[in-house]
C-alpha cells in the first residue's frame, strides 16, 4: 500500500513539473512577443502554425494576370456562418484577460488536455495581454486540408498577435478545425505560441 501511494505521489509530482514547464514555455513565448512588439511592427515578421504544403501552387495573381472571364467567387450562407464562428473562436481564445479560462478551453481543439497549462499561463499578467487581430479567414477544400494533414473541414486564419495592443507577430497563419459540428482553434495554433518559448505541447 505504501509503495502504491509513493508511486502515485511521484506521478503527481511529475505531472506538476510538466505543467509548470509548459506554463513557463508559454510565458517565455509571450515575453518574446513583447520584445518583438517593443521593436516595432515588421510586416516580414510572420509565420505559420499550419504545416507547410510544398505542393500548393502560387496564386494566379502572383504568377499571371487574372482571367477577367472567370466566374466570381461566391460565399454561401453556410460559409458566412462558418467564417463568423471561426472568427469568434479565435477572438475568444486570444481574448486576453477579458476571456475566462473555461471559454478559452471550450474553443480550443482538445482544450481539456491543455486546461491546466492554460490555467497556469493565465495567472501571468503578460500572458493575459496577448490578443489577436484577424486579417483573413479562408475555408479550404477537402484536398487542401488533407495536404496540410488536417481533417476536413478546415480553414486557415491569417492574423496578427498583439501584446498590450502592440503588434508582435504579423500575418501569422493558424488553422481552424471543425469538431463535432463546431469550429475550434486548432491545437497547433496554441502550440505554435508555446514553441516560441522553447517548449513543445504534450
Amino acid at each position: 500500500m505504501a509503495s502504491r501511494h509513493a508511486t502515485q505521489r511521484r506521478t503527481n509530482d511529475e505531472a506538476a513539473r510538466g505543467g509548470a514547464r509548459y506554463w513557463l514555455g508559454a510565458c517565455r513565448a509571450v515575453a518574446v512577443l513583447a520584445l518583438l512588439a517593443a521593436c516595432g511592427n515588421d510586416t516580414d515578421r510572420g509565420g505559420s502554425s499550419v504545416p507547410a504544403n510544398p505542393t500548393t501552387a502560387p496564386t494566379p495573381a502572383a504568377t499571371e494576370p487574372a482571367d477577367s472571364t472567370a466566374e466570381p467567387t461566391t460565399t454561401t450562407p453556410g460559409d458566412e456562418a462558418a467564417l463568423a464562428e471561426i472568427r469568434a473562436a479565435f477572438e475568444t481564445f486570444f481574448g486576453g484577460a477579458a476571456t475566462p479560462l473555461d471559454a478559452k478551453v471550450a474553443v480550443l481543439q482538445e482544450g481539456e488536455q491543455y486546461r491546466s497549462m492554460l490555467a497556469d499561463a493565465s495567472a501571468d499578467a503578460q500572458f493575459q495581454s496577448l490578443t489577436i487581430d484577424i486579417r483573413d479567414i479562408r475555408l479550404l477544400a477537402d484536398a487542401e486540408c488533407a495536404a496540410l494533414d488536417l481533417d476536413a473541414p478546415c480553414a486557415v486564419v491569417t492574423h496578427d498577435l498583439l501584446v498590450s495592443g502592440a503588434p508582435a507577430l504579423v500575418a501569422q497563419e493558424s488553422a481552424a478545425v471543425q469538431v463535432d459540428g463546431r469550429w475550434l482553434v486548432a491545437a497547433s495554433a496554441w502550440c505554435a505560441v508555446v514553441a516560441l518559448g522553447g517548449e513543445t505541447c504534450p
